[in-house]
């Protein structure tokens, strides 16, 4: 019997057009991130009598991100099934069929008749009334080849993003690590892990008090960053919390293996220039240095400084500030040491950010070749002004969420060639060395407990 409401489709049809309308959102506007898409997408869906719940919601969500990842191996698959092509084809009709694909290919616990009969009714309100029998059509014919046992194939990549993931790939095999690493592209389409990060020393009281909330907490090992570990189970959990008395961070492995190389202690005078939201910067706050947090966006600002005070380790100071330009006054002011700087400068620079494509599955198909190249001219700047305001005998790590080189390896390379008062420093922390490549720069890689790919570089000012 069904409950809902007369004019209510039902909660497995709100879905799947919940689905469809934040794909849509995403593919009409490249600013749109994923997850503001799918929000926005689920506020819409649960503003009704009969909110989306457990799931439903669920569904909503693994619909979005699986349609991301695979949406090159699904545009395949329809090119062959649809004699139109998708040149030219209407944005919500193609978005329907990738839904529904994804669901008959991918989501074996969806019945073939609820994939094709949901969101063809999902559909029906955001295209034209003439397409409503193509897309049933196709649908039905995509549901028959999978009962013939047609699979999706691997994902093709862009050949401009798939030659520097290769050389990426071959620069982390070369380190000893001794991680056996994939071989093809498969492990960046797979979703990615819940890491978290707290205190090194109250793992295992995090460990004992998640257990009792039904999460694993696994320690990653002795590549992993110290403190972060694998989560597992129980409730989505931990934004970032005070859980307890202990903070506890929601920080993958690649994130938190740069709060590492800060390595962070009490009295520690540490500017991080472009904090965001904060996390890394609570995190070091929390370690017991005095964190002054430098942001353009004040809003972000904001929310980094809640962050910090609700971990209990308030941040010394934020800024808001270009991390381009020429340091305010305000920041000038806050100079330790006399004005002779931070003990150190963290550039966790903007960037493609297509090392998190596995949690952040947009990014590829909304970046271009020509982003490379105007990212690494504000990644150089930035790592200018950092020399500028770093204390001599300090210390400067450099990150980027990409693997491109053009991003991390070749901006250290063009300053250091143009400042020489900077230079690298010497000897990986001891839980590093098997990331360090022969600069001694540190690479992240999915291979290695999931992790994003990040590069990071520890450079010194001499005095």
């Amino acid at each position: 019997m069904n409950d809902s409401p007369p004019n209510d489709p039902g909660p497995g049809v709100r879905a799947r057009r919940a689905a469809i309308e934040a794909l849509l959102a995403i593919e009409a506007d490249g600013t749109v991130s994923a997850q503001a898409a799918l929000t926005d997408a689920l506020d819409g869906a649960t503003s009704g009598a009969e909110p989306l719940v457990g799931a439903d919601r669920g569904l909503v969500t693994t619909l979005v991100f699986g349609v991301l990842r695979r949406r090159g191996a699904l545009d395949v698959w329809l090119t062959s099934a649809s004699d139109r092509g998708l040149r030219g084809m209407d944005a919500a009709v193609l978005t329907s069929l990738r839904v529904g694909l994804y669901q008959l290919a991918a989501l074996s616990r969806v019945p073939a008749f609820a994939a094709v009969d949901a969101t063809l009714d999902a559909a029906r309100p955001l295209i034209a009334k003439r397409a409503v029998g193509f897309v049933h059509a196709v649908l039905r014919r995509l549901a028959r080849e999978v009962d013939a046992g047609r699979a999706l194939g691997p994902e093709p990549w862009p050949a401009w993003l798939a030659r520097r993931l290769e050389r990426w790939t071959a620069r982390v095999r070369q380190t000893p690590s001794g991680t056996a690493l994939p071989a093809d592209r498969a492990v960046w389409s797979e979703p990615a892990p819940r890491h978290a990060w707290c205190l090194p020393a109250q793992q295992a009281e995090v460990a004992a008090r998640l257990e009792r909330e039904g999460i694993t907490w696994s320690a990653l090992g002795p590549l992993a960053p110290p403190g972060c570990a694998l989560l597992d189970g129980g409730p989505a959990l931990l934004g970032s919390a005070a859980f307890g008395q202990v903070p506890v961070l929601r920080q993958d492995a690649g994130s938190a293996a740069v709060v590492a190389a800060v390595q962070a202690q009490p009295g520690l005078h540490v500017l991080d220039m472009a904090a965001g939201r904060g996390v890394k910067a609570a995190a070091l706050s929390c370690l017991g240095a005095a964190v002054t947090a430098c942001d353009r966006a004040a809003g972000k600002l904001e929310d980094a400084a809640q962050l910090a005070a609700d971990l209990g380790a308030p941040l010394a100071a934020t800024v808001v500030a270009d991390g381009t330009a020429a340091a305010p006054a305000p920041l000038q002011a806050l100079r330790p040491h006399d004005g002779a700087g931070w003990d150190v400068v963290l550039l966790d620079a903007p960037c493609t950010a297509l090392g998190t494509i596995r949690r952040r599955p947009d990014v590829r198909h909304r970046r271009r070749a020509a982003d490379i190249f105007a990212m690494q001219l504000v990644q150089r700047a930035m790592l200018r002004r950092a020399l500028e305001l770093v204390r001599p005998g300090g210390r400067i790590v450099y990150a980027t969420c990409s693997f491109v080189e053009e991003e991390g390896r070749d901006v250290v390379e063009h300053v250091l060639a143009n400042h020489g008062e900077l230079r690298r420093a010497a000897g990986a922390p001891a839980w590093a060395t098997a990331l360090a490549d022969e600069d001694g720069d540190l690479r992240t890689h999915p291979g290695w407990h999931g992790a994003d790919a990040f590069f990071i570089a520890r450079l010194e000012r001499p005095r």
